[in-house]
């Protein structure tokens, strides 16, 4: 859709290549051209179809539906099933036709039916969105909903929606996106990125779809279209060939794939839903036909939102205009008023800054110029703007030194108070692209190389071509902003006169208010020398009066009893009938359409009931509806005396009315219905009275109606009001069951940071219960030495009504140091007033406690790596380089060193590997009852060779009881604790290897409480030099050897002590060592007789 001409975008002569295009002439749909790939989809040359008949391509089915289709509106029977035989197999195709004066276009997209049977139920696919749609209020939320469901409904990555503003520019207002792209929501494009033919088109063909960018254009055969001689017109057609431009503006973004859907509003073209996929994409036609007809539904909601979005606006600058007036009114300094509020000021006409200028005073509220740039501005608006309101929303252009300050103000809405005394209000609106929110980290992917023409395609210069159309330019005040300044002043101006002129309007009213007393004494004279003579009268009306308030009252009271209309219209019908003695007397409603029907009826014996008929609209025409909605009654004395046209005689003959009275019912100016009395068999001359009490009624009638309409709305209200309280209290009742169950602290605290609200992990991490923890600060459990610094972040947070997370050291009432995680989000009503922050408190000791274990870890790793490496690349390096080339002997020496430390290397990687598989459980012991000597004596015998090398002896006393156990697991710890009593052993000296059954309640030694089960002791007894009290912990570590120096002189890797720990701890047992400097050192462990006895 970029800017270019109107060939490449109405006639491109050539089709994108996942279809057939068929041009047809009538009226025997003769093929005139055809698109260059029917033989891929056929089997079919192009050149043989031209000139072809339409029948002889299809069945005389299809054929027959097109034909007929064509001579209505066809665009309501596609697609079109069409099969079609390719090499004696049935080829099914979507059918799309399209009429162009005097051709038809046929397209044809070969049809997938099993993926379109299971994609497509068009009432589900659109239920949804509908339902999200109706419950859209603004027009970003419709927007969102949009992109939302149709992403959903295709699988695009992205789908947007790009929104036309007035001056031809437009933006992306609306995004919904897979999680790796990044956002292009509010970047603006320039108006000339999309010219008037790209519009036009939009709104002639509403979708636009492009499967593969990459596509190679399909030609037409032949290019130019025999009929007319010209190229053919393809503006209705889907398969058509797109711009190369728009291709290349398509590869920039990285897009391989697109589907557009054009929304029209009010008959132009108000934006586009955009989707785009990174890779290839082909949707069928059933489900672009339900992104199309969303589009359209979307279309429809536009125009409602944006006027109620507007009158919502208005509404709101009313109230705002109304509170001024109150306030000036009653005000004695108008500056104080203006100025009590500043944003009030600055939200009567939407602006971010205000001067206000009053008796020689000038006050800046919100965003302004400096004082000096404002004293300037207003001598020139003094001498150059002569009407009271000015506004203007590019201020540069009119004031050039306005560029200066145009962060706050490029637009401006001057009103003058007094031109005398050069009392004013001004207010700014900054530069647009002060206030545009955009990422600016969309990425462009040009192949300069191959398409140097193209550079400019991108959403980055698009975006620059806008800024500096935009530059310098505020967003326009609105009609109603403008009309809101003007009624401001109107309101000050008025209010000074006001007060000006009371003291002359009070003596105006003194002189009123003689002559009016007057007048009065004089009419009172006059009444009662009338009353006098109207006294007899006066009595008969009063008896009269006594039965109109009798039955008033009857009516009244049913009224007071009972909120039934129905009960109500009977008992007053009944009533009126007995009182006038009338044949029939009866409520008549009128319905919206005009017509109506009596809906209570009372009548004397034997007279025709008419109750619950339906009368047409003719009954009462439109004049005498007006005339009953303007008040006004109808008094029917004969039928017979000529008064009455002679249908509607032939009419009251029909229901035996001779006279009849009808009095109008109206409820809040509309005509409710009408409150009728019939005379049936004589004529009858209506006394006012008569009248008057229908009137009464009909006003007591009306009452009645308002107020059981009131309670019908008010038992609508109470249930909904019920509905939304149940609502609330499972949504409280989820919030506190997700609450209680989380493993990280959720708490609540108000305004002053006091807790109100703690979960059970909270309490637990701060050591106290839920009545404890309330009334106290968060801040309260924050060790000392930090506890101002983080304070002061936290109160940042506050001012600037943002988040805050950050980790601390929390002591707990009983004063334990933990290590948290705590992070804050403030609660604010709609109104924007702070109720209080929501945190999350996490324990983090453990993993930091892990995380210094990993790093000493990997620091001794290397370390231990690093070692037997150095003295191999020593050696090699030597060999390497000739040293020893003449001394043989000292060569094998420098290989018999690589080799000794490639064995410490393989051992220290297999040892690593080892604790590796046991401490993170990826090794799982196979136990089984075995024999404990059997075991001990396999061992021994293991390592009885590298004994006798030393001139070291091992004495073993079994013990014959069966352990349940891993075999192999236990006869690796007893060799790693015989080679290392073998290593440090003196010679000739002799290492003692026993076993022992403990029984219960027997204490053992380095055990801190007494054993309930029974259980095995082992131990390996050594004679060498000991090791000190202080290192019987750690050299069960990794890494951990008494002298660093016997890794280099004994071997080992400091790891075969921390693998006899971690598989006897896997056993449930225990692990050990006792020994005396000097004397020698003893390692004890234990294991379980039975699979279900764990040592604790």
């Amino acid at each position: 859709m970029l800017n270019n001409n109107y060939r490449t975008i109405y006639t491109p002569t050539s089709i994108q290549p996942h279809g057939i295009l068929l041009v047809l002439k009538q009226p025997q749909l003769t093929i005139q051209q055809v698109s260059g790939n029917t033989w891929n989809f056929l089997g079919i040359h192009p050149e043989s179809l031209l000139k072809n008949k339409l029948k002889d391509l299809i069945t005389l089915k299809e054929y027959t539906i097109i034909k007929n289709a064509l001579a209505g509106e066809e665009e309501r029977i596609n697609p079109i099933n069409l099969s079609i035989n390719k090499k004696n197999k049935i080829v099914l195709f979507n059918g799309i036709i399209h009429r162009i004066s005097q051709l038809i276009l046929l397209e044809l997209e070969p049809k997938n039916s099993k993926i379109e049977r299971n994609q497509f139920s068009f009432y589900h696919l659109i239920k949804n969105p509908i339902a999200q749609m109706e419950k859209a209020r603004t027009i970003d939320e419709l927007c969102q909903v949009i992109v939302r469901e149709i992403r959903e409904i295709t699988g695009f990555d992205r789908v947007a929606i790009y929104r036309l503003e007035a001056d031809g520019s437009g933006g992306i207002i609306a995004e919904d996106k897979v999680a790796n792209l990044n956002s292009l929501l509010g970047w603006h494009y320039a108006a000339s990125d999309i010219s008037e033919s790209a519009k036009q088109l939009s709104l002639n063909n509403l979708l636009g779809f492009i499967p593969d960018v990459n596509y190679e254009p399909v030609s037409l055969i032949p290019q130019i279209n025999p009929v007319t001689k010209q190229p053919l017109d393809m503006s209705l057609s889907i398969l058509r060939s797109v711009s190369p431009f728009y291709i290349q503006y398509l590869k920039n973004m990285g897009v391989a794939a697109t589907m557009t859907v054009s929304l029209i509003a009010g008959q132009k073209l108000w934006g586009i839903i955009a989707c785009y996929h990174q890779i290839p994409k082909y949707v069928s036609y059933q489900i672009r036909t339900v992104c199309e007809f969303l589009g359209r539904a979307m279309a429809l909601e536009l125009g409602a939102k944006e006027d109620r979005q507007y009158l919502d606006y208005q509404l709101k600058l009313k109230s705002i205009q109304s509170t001024f007036v109150e306030a000036i009114s009653q005000a004695d300094n108008l500056l104080d008023v203006l100025v009590a509020d500043p944003n009030r000021l600055l939200e009567l006409v939407g602006a971010e800054g205000a001067i206000v200028h009053l008796d020689e005073e000038l006050i800046t509220l919100g965003k302004t110029p400096d004082l000096e740039e404002i004293q300037d501005l207003i001598d020139w608006i003094s001498s150059q703007i002569e009407p009271d309101i000015f506004e203007t929303d590019s201020l540069a252009k009119l004031y050039p030194a306005a560029e200066k300050f145009k962060g706050v103000g490029s637009g401006l809405l001057f009103l003058s108070i007094s031109k005398i005394h050069k009392h004013c209000i001004l207010w700014f609106r900054p530069e647009i692209l002060e206030i545009v929110k955009y990422s600016d980290d969309i990425p462009d992917s040009i192949n300069l190389e191959t398409e140097p023409e193209c550079q400019g395609l991108t959403p980055h210069q698009s975006f620059a071509r806008w800024k500096e159309t935009v530059r310098l330019t505020s967003l326009p005040w609105q009609k109603c902003e403008i009309e809101s300044a003007r009624e401001l002043r109107s309101a000050i101006v008025g209010i000074l006169l006001r007060k000006a002129e009371e003291l002359m309007e009070i003596k105006a009213q003194l002189e009123i208010r003689v002559k009016e007393r007057t007048a009065e004494l004089i009419e009172a004279n006059n009444q009662l020398q009338h009353q006098l003579s109207q006294r007899q009268k006066a009595e008969i009306a009063l008896r009269q009066q006594v039965e109109r308030e009798r039955l008033m009252a009857t009516i009244s009271q049913q009224i007071r009893k009972s909120l039934n209309l129905r009960e109500i219209l009977h008992t007053s019908v009944n009533e009126v009938q007995a009182l006038l003695q009338a044949d029939r007397v009866l409520v008549y409603r009128i319905w919206d359409n005009g017509s109506g029907s009596a809906i209570a009826e009372a009548t004397a014996p034997g007279c025709l009931r008419i109750l619950d008929i339906v009368f047409p609209e003719e009954t009462f025409p439109e004049e005498c509806r007006l005339r009953y909605l303007h008040g006004g009654i109808y008094a029917l004395t004969d039928r017979e005396n000529g008064e009455v046209l002679p249908c509607l005689v032939e009419f009251l003959e029909q229901i035996q009315v001779r006279a009849k009275l009808v009095v109008p019912i109206i409820q809040q100016d509309i005509l409710w219905g009408l409150l009728i009395a019939h005379q049936c068999s004589q004529s009858r001359e209506w006394q006012l009275w008569e009248i008057t009490l229908l009137q009464q009624l009909a006003n007591q009638m009306a009452i009645a109606i308002q107020q059981s309409e009131i309670y019908q709305q008010l038992q609508e209200e109470l249930r909904e009001r019920q509905q939304a309280e149940t609502a609330l209290r499972e949504s409280e009742m989820k919030f506190r069951s997700l609450s209680e169950c989380s493993h990280i602290g959720i708490f609540l605290v108000d305004s002053e940071g006091k807790f109100t609200y703690t979960n059970p992990r909270c309490q637990a991490i701060c050591g106290c219960t839920f009545p404890e923890a309330l009334g106290r600060g968060w801040v309260d459990f924050l060790h000392p030495e930090e506890r101002e610094e983080i304070l002061n972040r936290w109160k940042n947070a506050v001012t600037n009504n943002g988040g805050f997370v950050s980790e601390a050291r929390y002591i707990n009432i009983q004063g334990k140091i933990r290590f948290c995680r705590l992070q804050t989000s403030p609660m604010v009503t709609p109104e924007g007033e702070l109720m209080g922050h929501v945190g999350t408190i996490e324990d983090i000791t453990e993993s930091r406690a892990i995380a210094q274990m990993k790093n000493e870890f990997i620091s001794i790793v290397s370390h231990e790596l690093r070692t037997p490496l150095t003295a191999i690349h020593g050696s090699l390096g030597l060999l390497a380089n000739g040293v020893y080339d003449r001394k043989p002997q000292r060569g094998k020496q420098m290989l018999q060193i690589a080799a000794t430390q490639t064995e410490r290397l393989v051992r220290l990687v297999n040892d690593i590997l080892d604790l590796g598989r046991l401490e993170s459980g990826r090794v799982t012991l196979i136990k089984q009852s075995y024999d404990a000597a059997a075991l001990m004596l396999q061992a021994a015998d293991g390592m009885r060779g590298n004994a006798e090398q030393n001139n070291i002896t091992l004495s073993v006393n079994t013990i014959n009881i069966e352990i349940w156990v891993d075999p192999d697991a236990i006869v690796q710890t007893f060799t790693n604790l015989i080679s290392n009593a073998i290593k440090f052993s003196p010679h000739g000296s002799t290492i003692l290897l026993s076993g022992e059954l403990i029984s219960n309640n027997i204490s053992t030694p380095g055990q801190n409480l007494t054993e309930l089960e029974d259980y095995v002791l082992f131990s390996v007894k050594d004679r060498g030099r000991g090791i000190p009290s202080d290192k019987l912990e750690t050299i069960f570590g990794q890494f951990q050897q008494v002298d660093a120096s016997d890794s280099r002189q004994k071997g080992g890797t400091g790891l075969g002590l921390a693998i006899c720990r971690s598989i006897i701890q896997q056993h449930g047992g225990k692990i050990w060592a006792e020994s005396i400097l000097g004397e020698g050192s003893t390692f004890y462990f234990t294991l379980p007789l039975s699979p279900h006895r764990v040592i604790t």
